[in-house]
């Protein structure tokens, strides 16, 4: 064999193993990529675990408990004979309802709203048939879409009620007179 012979056979080894390298490399790679896409999962899912951890402990702030509390038990009583204090509750039990259904409907958590409306879907269906009155008064002297969140998260919690309560049908029709007038 003549050297030439010989390097040629040395250049042809150095291109199969080359190659070998290569295909090696490539699926190193590869289980690199799927395993870094497994990491940014774990990663997003851990995220909106800890979203979701932020609204449910926003929601059970006592403050906002107290507030719901206040609010829910003004059922059956006259709008008009509400103290100021249990006003201020009443909105404040709003405003935390308001929040949440903002939080919501931003969100990318899935199922994050079913979550939500199956644990809370009393409070926020009482909270938002009994302030009623309250939600007309402050969208008469403030805007016409004000905690519209609010509207948004309590119509689904009546929604998904066995029984839907008349106020709410009071405020859908109250809001419809607003904004045409």
């Amino acid at each position: 064999m003549t050297p030439y012979e010989q390097w040629q056979v040395v250049v042809g080894v150095a291109q199969i193993v080359a190659t070998v390298a290569i295909v090696f490399t490539f699926f190193v790679y590869r289980n690199q990529h799927a395993a870094m896409q497994d990491q940014v999962t774990a990663a997003r899912d851990s995220s909106r675990t800890q979203n979701m951890i932020a609204i449910i402990d926003y929601i059970h702030r006592p403050e906002h408990r107290l507030a719901r509390y206040t609010l829910i038990n003004l059922d059956g009583v006259p709008y008009d004979q509400w103290t100021h204090a249990q006003k201020i509750d009443a909105e404040r039990a709003c405003s935390c309802w308001d929040t949440v259904a903002l939080l919501l409907r931003n969100t990318n958590i899935p199922n994050a709203t079913d979550l939500i409306i199956n644990h809370w879907r009393h409070s926020i269906r009482t909270c938002f048939v009994v302030a009623a009155p309250l939600i007309r008064e402050t969208r008469t002297n403030r805007e016409k879409d004000f905690w519209d969140d609010f509207e948004w998260l309590g119509q689904l919690a009546l929604e998904r009620a066995t029984i839907k309560p008349v106020a709410a049908q009071q405020i859908a029709l109250a809001d419809a007179a607003t904004r045409r007038g």
